[in-house]
């Protein structure tokens, strides 16, 4: 594992000592609004920047190419935000994800440091149907196999959905 990889899982196991038991959150989701988005792209770019594929990338390339390809999928994404029921602008996570075919193709997931391992990534996979349809990661994270393994195949990886791919049923 390269120190990226023994950096995401040193914050895990800091998240794990630090959590909130998503049972004793007053949690509610809600559709992303005006106001959330900086925090979704300042929390997306810079957590996406450190996955296996994206470490490797000329960082002011990187953050050219992302911001743009943020706000196109934003534009025709659903935004929804795990946060808190008394104070909603205190979030949680969120997930960006479109429905196509009745397929959920997530496009990305967040959990805040403090709340992972909690069951607020499955809450929210949850709200957007992974255990009635199948769902497709267009991103993959160091976090990508962790989930794919909980869901035993519901959730696959395909990259090519960004570029005007179609989803393969075949898996």
């Amino acid at each position: 594992m390269n120190s990226e990889g023994v950096n995401v899982m040193n914050e895990v196991k800091n998240a794990e000592k630090n959590a909130v038991s998503a049972k004793n959150l007053p949690m509610l989701l809600r559709e992303a609004n005006q106001n959330d988005l900086n925090f979704i792209y300042n929390s997306w770019s810079y957590t996406y920047r450190k996955s296996p594929i994206m470490y490797r990338m000329d960082v002011k390339l990187y953050f050219e190419n992302q911001t743009k390809q943020m706000h196109r999928i934003l534009k025709d994404s659903c935004v929804y935000i795990a946060c808190d029921s008394e104070d909603p602008s205190h979030i949680f996570g969120y997930i960006v994800f479109e429905d196509l075919q009745n397929i959920a193709v997530i496009h990305y997931i967040y959990v805040k440091n403090s709340f992972r391992k909690n069951g607020i990534a499955s809450y929210l996979l949850e709200s957007v149907g992974i255990n009635e349809r199948p769902c497709v990661a267009t991103h993959d994270t160091w976090y990508f196999p962790f989930l794919r393994d909980k869901y035993s195949g519901r959730l696959i990886y395909n990259p090519f959905l960004l570029m005007g791919g179609h989803y393969y049923d075949g898996y």
